[in-house]
């Protein structure tokens, strides 16, 4: 899926699994995609919540880009500059489509939804952070190859 360059990640409100996923590409994958998220219940610039920003920094990721990061809804723009929509579950993505049919075709979910994390603690945050790294990798490269942790 190498015409995978501009990715939008969506959820509900835009300040957990969307914003990490926005976080990990960006990262990850950087050299060769760029990621954005929203959200369909999001308001404008809330911050990631602390135990979702704590699992990416606890991983390496550098705290200063991550405050940058805030909610948004999800719009016709944010599709519209977008390669790929992918929604963090397949309840997500179609929302997604009900709400923008004309933009079906690049609509999408991971194999496995992301759920949010059941316990408010590190573990949580860590497994979903895990899941996410995993089912991105699967999106972007389809032929197997192995998670570029950092």
């Amino acid at each position: 899926m190498n015409s995978m360059k501009n990715l939008l990640f969506v959820c509900d409100l835009n300040v957990c699994r969307s914003q990490m996923a926005q976080a990990i590409v960006n990262e990850v994958y950087g050299s060769d995609h760029h990621a954005d998220s929203a959200g369909l219940y999001a308001s404008y610039g809330r911050p990631m919540i602390y135990d979702a920003k704590a699992a990416l920094i606890r991983n390496g990721y550098d705290e200063k880009k991550l405050r940058a990061q805030v909610s948004k809804p999800l719009t016709i723009e944010l599709i519209r500059e977008s390669d790929v929509v992918v929604g963090v579950t397949s309840k997500h993505a179609d929302e997604i489509r009900m709400r923008f049919p004309e933009f079906a075709d690049k609509i999408t979910t991971f194999d496995i939804g992301i759920s949010p994390p059941a316990d408010y603690d590190a573990d949580s945050y860590d497994e979903c952070f895990y899941a996410l790294c995993r089912e991105i990798e699967k999106l972007l490269c389809p032929d197997g190859s192995k998670w570029r942790s950092k």
